[in-house]
């Protein structure tokens, strides 16, 4: 009787040579469809997996299993050509060439720009980020979060991955069937959105510390009255309706509301964290706490009165 091990690498073995068999044919298939344009080499070894499933040359979980093996390469190849797109991911080495480019664009032909320039130049509008209603769908949640996690080395708490995790993350992409959600729905669009929406703010809000730090070293006397606006972002998601019925006019208020929300909760937990890092301090921030508590409950009001109408 063969041990585990040994029954592993038996399976191992008889998927690797199925493998190389079927290349081996797509290979011919391709040769011969260069001499016959009518013939089709993938359907041809669609025909051929056929011929070896009915004859029992091969069975359904060896040949799961090959599949799998390919889609799995071919979702590490992916996280891996991403990561190369992204380029430079260490947040210390991003943020000294942003600091090194802020201090460029504040100098003409070796002089210090006037504050009011740099100001306005800080406060264009470079770019528009949109947020699409039409993703893929291509992937499931959690692989979607394997992908960003595999491509950029970062956990989604912002902390470096290990090796160790990096290799669990690699494991358990091979055990996740590739395909979406169960249910695909515009409430997953909007989950989707919105996760795309904080990390981008997060972004933005270290180049615009970047920015005032910058300007605080060379415009010491006004930096504070500095407003950068170099970014901005927006979402399609439950307003764009071309070719699309299953988005209703409440549908787009609840998301607009649930965005407003999300903003608001952003704030309010940004607020909370400067009140108790300055202790009562900066006296206009339980104000600006309450402001927003009552907002996002004025907003939970609203949506569950919309929400009744709809029903009605």
């Amino acid at each position: 009787m063969m041990s585990v091990d040994e029954v592993v690498r038996d399976e191992s073995h008889d998927m690797d040579a199925l493998n190389q068999s079927l290349c081996q044919k797509l290979s011919e298939y391709r040769e011969a469809g260069k001499r016959d344009p009518s013939l089709n080499p993938i359907g041809q070894l669609a025909l051929e997996v056929s011929r070896l499933l009915a004859s029992g040359e091969v069975g359904s979980g060896e040949l799961g299993a090959l599949i799998q093996s390919h889609t799995t390469q071919a979702f590490l190849g992916r996280a891996e050509r991403l990561g190369h797109y992204l380029g430079e991911l260490e947040l210390e080495a991003n943020e000294d060439g942003l600091r090194e480019h802020f201090r460029a664009a504040a100098h003409r032909e070796g002089k210090l720009l006037a504050f009011d320039e740099f100001s306005e130049l800080t406060a264009r509008e470079l770019i528009g980020i949109v947020i699409t209603a039409h993703p893929t769908f291509g992937l499931s949640s959690e692989l979607y979060g394997l992908l960003a996690e595999l491509s950029s080395g970062v956990a989604s708490d912002g902390r470096a991955l290990s090796p160790s995790e990096l290799e669990r993350a690699r494991g358990r992409a091979g055990e996740l069937v590739h395909r979406p959600e169960a249910a695909i729905d515009l409430k997953q669009e909007q989950n989707l959105a919105l996760a795309a929406i904080r990390n981008i703010q997060l972004a933005v809000r270290r180049v615009y510390r970047v920015v005032l730090e910058v300007a605080r070293e060379l415009y010491p006397e006004s930096w504070r009255s500095l407003k950068p606006r170099l970014l901005t972002v927006a979402s399609w998601v439950g307003y764009d309706l071309d070719r699309r019925s299953d988005v209703r006019w409440s549908d787009t208020l609840r998301c607009r509301m649930e965005v407003e929300v999300e903003q608001l909760s952003i704030y309010l937990h940004r607020i909370r964290g400067l009140s108790e890092q300055h202790q009562g301090a900066i006296s206009v921030l339980p104000l600006a706490r309450d402001a927003a508590t009552q907002r996002i409950v004025t907003l939970c009001k609203r949506y569950r009165l919309a929400a009744n109408w709809y029903i009605w």
